[in-house]
């Protein structure tokens, strides 16, 4: 699940992801592990993200029962079926813990863009159109 997280104060802003969670495909609340952790570390713990004042950082959560290996690391996606998801990000702001929580719905893109028969046609003929056009120019300039 990617995120973009902002710090709106004037202060740094550190992420402890290790006291964070996110729910995994049974409903389970785990361990977040984010970018730039190796997932051969991920029983290790995970150094805190700092967000420097006004500031932004764009990073990944993937529940930790999500990886494993099978000749090689492998990912399970978020499943479908589970669009609902619960998660929790701890953070301190100086000295002070805080908690970030909430529930957010997913929602899938179809990998293939689908078109309309008139988006299609057009799009043939646009093809089309250009090749011809391209044909054209080489056979002007002699080529």
């Amino acid at each position: 699940m990617a995120i973009r997280i902002y710090n709106k104060t004037n202060q740094l802003v550190s992420i402890i992801w290790d006291e964070s969670l996110i729910t995994d495909n049974r409903g389970q609340a785990v361990r977040p592990i984010h970018l730039g952790i190796k997932f051969i570390s991920i029983d290790r713990p995970q150094l805190p993200t700092i967000i420097p004042p006004k500031g932004f950082i764009d990073d990944v959560m993937i529940p930790q029962t999500h990886i494993y290996y099978s000749g090689g690391w492998r990912v399970v996606p978020l499943s479908e079926k589970i669009l609902e998801r619960y998660f929790l990000v701890s953070y301190k702001i100086g000295e002070t813990k805080k908690i970030l929580s909430g529930t957010v719905r997913l929602s899938y893109a179809s990998p293939v863009p689908e078109f309309s028969d008139k988006e299609l046609m057009l799009a043939i003929v646009g093809a089309l159109l250009g090749l011809l056009i391209a044909w054209w120019i080489l056979d002007s300039m002699g080529l």
